[in-house]
């Protein structure tokens, strides 16, 4: 029995006891692999790091080295071995594909996004005269997503909505 490991090509020689030989070429080629597809999230939050890996078919595939790319490495950036962190917010293309083989690849658009407060704190006067506007503020800590919406539970009595200032 004869193992193949590795690709290339080898003379094989079986000598008998009393000096006789037979020689034989075996030639052994590499599994190509026919698909790659990415595993991982599609969306992540800004400063977020993360590691994306890569399934490789056939499995038993001899070549499974692969390369990384960022279409904005702006946005994102990833490096040899899929580990990928987000540095602004935007949309990227995040591309793997064999080495020496660009034609079987696979992509994923990531969206890198703001992280979200950690808390907020409403401050100002809670009593109010009616007609009159009262400022209050919000504080918001942490994350770098400090957007408020303000809302009234009771718009119908206009104690907020409608006639909110920011």
């Amino acid at each position: 029995t004869v193992y193949a490991v590795g690709c290339g090509t080898a003379i094989v020689t079986a000598t008998s006891t009393n000096g006789i030989t037979a020689s034989a070429t075996i030639s052994v080629t590499e599994i190509v692999a026919e698909q790659i597809e990415i595993v991982g999230s599609s969306q992540f939050y800004l400063n977020e790091s993360a590691v994306f890996t890569a399934d490789i078919y056939p499995e038993n595939t001899t070549n499974k080295d692969v390369v990384w790319t960022s279409s904005d490495s702006t946005i994102a950036d990833i490096d040899e071995n899929g580990n990928y962190k987000g540095l602004n917010v935007g949309l990227t293309e995040i591309k793997v594909y064999i080495l020496g083989n660009e034609q079987i690849y696979s992509t994923i658009i990531i969206e890198v996004i703001k992280t979200s407060p950690d808390s907020i704190k409403i401050t100002g006067d809670n009593t109010m005269i009616q007609g009159k506007y009262n400022n209050l503020s919000a504080n918001v800590t942490g994350g770098e997503n400090k957007e408020i919406i303000w809302e009234s539970s009771d718009n119908n009595k206009q104690i907020a909505g409608s006639k909110y200032k920011k």
